[in-house]
């Protein structure tokens, strides 16, 4: 099988010399020395100085949107073209997801469309950077100046991304990460969150550890939950920094070569931020004409024994449990329904992309 992501490992043999340090100590979370060091090699490498890491991506982003202090019923608005944990997390707070359409090139969430959203219940924005591609950040900081709104960026797909003039991560109230393994970067499981505001981040390490201090158990300063990286996941993730550059090329070589293979197929590609000065080449998304033939491509890709994604489909506001909070995204709608990510990973061979190509090519 071809799959549209898979995780990349380290050596075996160098994830296992460091885990015989885990069974001398027996010393596998709370703030071990191997988390400790990750935390600190990845603030270097993202170029942030305020940062923890998460036991997932998913509690990252309930843990920031438990930082903005609001009150149940309060809107946030955001995208329904995105993961479902983006959604959940909203709802699991006990705030109401209020969706925004999305540009129809770049397939973010829309500034125009927000300021369409906005009510007077209306407390918070969480725009998604879909597939790594930069939301419109100056447009969206300056709509949530104007209303007084916070800003949470949910920048799963991000690892790597910088944008020419101003660090991303630096927009907006906070930013989480995944390290999910198919990402471009992982831990097994695992995320981060990320703040321009130190106080912000300290309040969110402090929840992430059932709302203590230090793990001091003793003194409970809120009500928190337990969110920890472990010292395996923080392994994984140490290892797997080592050798980004190598796979970050063979990722731009893959896209490119894609890029090059499928221009003239009446294909639709993303548009990505002019403002980006580096770009992580996480997924190869395509957009075609109608849904007869996306499905078409589909089944013809899967006879060859090649998984590609309807990555998003269907839209999280026309699934079951979101519905009774559905709003019309006619754009949102039509891009989901003709999606597909192709495979894209740091272990898919040429010869692999070829057959992929070649499918393509055969029937469009």
């Amino acid at each position: 099988m071809i799959y549209t992501t898979r995780p990349s490992l380290p050596e075996y043999e160098d994830y296992c010399n460091l885990l015989r340090d885990l069974w001398d100590s027996r010393c596998v979370t709370n703030n071990g020395k191997f988390l400790l060091q990750f935390e600190d090699r990845l603030k270097d490498y993202l170029r942030v100085s305020n940062l923890i890491s998460t036991n997932n991506g998913t509690n990252a982003l309930m843990i920031a949107l438990e930082l903005l202090e609001m009150d149940e019923g309060d809107e946030v608005i955001t995208t329904p073209f995105t993961f479902v944990a983006t959604v959940s997390s909203i709802v699991w707070q006990r705030y109401r997801p209020v969706f925004a359409d999305i540009d129809p090139h770049t397939f973010n969430i829309s500034p125009e469309s927000i300021n369409e959203k906005i009510s007077d219940r209306s407390k918070a924005i969480l725009p998604v950077h879909v597939f790594g591609n930069p939301c419109d950040v100056e447009s969206i900081d300056e709509i949530g100046k104007e209303h007084s709104l916070k800003i949470i960026y949910d920048a799963s797909h991000t690892f790597g991304v910088r944008l020419l003039d101003k660090e991303l991560y630096a927009y907006g109230n906070v930013s989480t990460l995944s390290f999910h393994a198919t990402k471009v970067f992982h831990t097994i499981e695992g995320g981060a969150i990320i703040g321009p505001e130190k106080n912000l981040i300290d309040r969110a390490r402090m929840i992430s550890i059932f709302g203590m201090n230090d793990d001091d158990d003793r003194t409970i300063n809120e009500v928190g939950i337990n969110a920890k990286m472990n010292e395996f996941q923080a392994i994984m993730g140490l290892l797997n920094l080592k050798d980004l550059h190598e796979r970050h090329s063979h990722r731009e070589d893959l896209y490119n070569r894609y890029l090059n293979e499928l221009n003239g197929l009446g294909l639709q590609f993303q548009q990505l931020s002019p403002d980006l000065l580096e770009y992580n080449y996480i997924y190869f998304p395509i957009l075609l004409r109608d849904v007869k033939e996306t499905e078409f491509l589909i089944e013809e890709l899967k006879k060859a024994e090649i998984l590609p994604k309807r990555y998003f489909y269907p839209l999280i506001s026309d699934m079951e449990p979101f519905r009774i909070f559905y709003s019309d995204t006619p754009v949102a709608s039509s891009v989901s329904k003709r999606i597909v990510c192709l495979p894209l990973h740091g272990s898919l061979s040429l010869e692999d992309q070829s057959k992929v190509i070649e499918i393509i090519r055969c029937n469009l």
